[in-house]
């Protein structure tokens, strides 16, 4: 993800400006796409999810009486496939979606559907892949725009629950001609910052 701030307004001491605020940065997230099911559908037709190019596919047969159950039969398949199933989480959302969620925070995999007519009757069944959550890795700090002019002195503290692997540090000599700080985080770390400058 990354990392996101915020700033009070600033203070002012004598000539100088102080400006305190709070950083997050976030952690890697999980992909997930989404999975929409439509139109009519009858025995023979062929639905396929492709996953890192790895296709799991289910054909519908006369007991398929809903999109429920090629959703179900779908879910199964993926989850149960030995190549797939590793990658990404299958899970029924309702009647007509589910969603796939990358295995591990941070690794992405495309995923892509089909839905082939097999049968005589009408050819209108669709199966809809669309990323709704994309993949992100680890941030690993970023800047801090300060609004000052420019940075005499800049403190950072950690404040969070999450015990850090490395401590959080301020990536900079002091003074600094800008108000834009960079700072070196673990993800998930949460702090505090003081500015003071121009």
């Amino acid at each position: 993800m990354s990392l996101t701030y915020t700033i009070e307004k600033p203070t002012v001491f004598g000539d100088k400006r102080v400006v305190f605020g709070s950083y997050n940065n976030t952690g890697a997230a999980k992909q997930v796409d989404t999975l929409t099911i439509g139109g009519t559908f009858e025995a023979d037709d062929v639905f396929t999810v492709t996953v890192d190019a790895t296709p799991v596919a289910h054909t519908v047969v006369g007991g398929d009486t809903n999109n429920e159950g090629i959703i179900d039969a779908l879910v199964i398949a993926i989850n149960a496939d030995v190549t797939v199933g590793p990658l990404v989480a299958a899970l029924k959302v309702d009647a007509t979606t589910f969603t796939l969620t990358a295995a591990t925070a941070g690794t992405a995999f495309v995923a892509s559907s089909t839905a082939v007519d097999g049968g005589a009757g009408t050819d209108d069944q669709t199966l809809v892949t669309e990323i709704t959550t994309p993949n992100s890795e680890d941030s690993t700090g970023g800047d801090i725009v300060t609004g000052l002019v420019s940075v005499d002195n800049f403190k950072i503290q950690a404040t969070g629950s999450v015990v850090l692997t490395n401590s959080s540090v301020v990536n900079e000599t002091f003074p600094l001609a800008s108000g834009d700080v960079t700072i070196v985080t673990d993800a998930d770390a949460d702090g505090i910052f003081m500015a003071i400058g121009l």
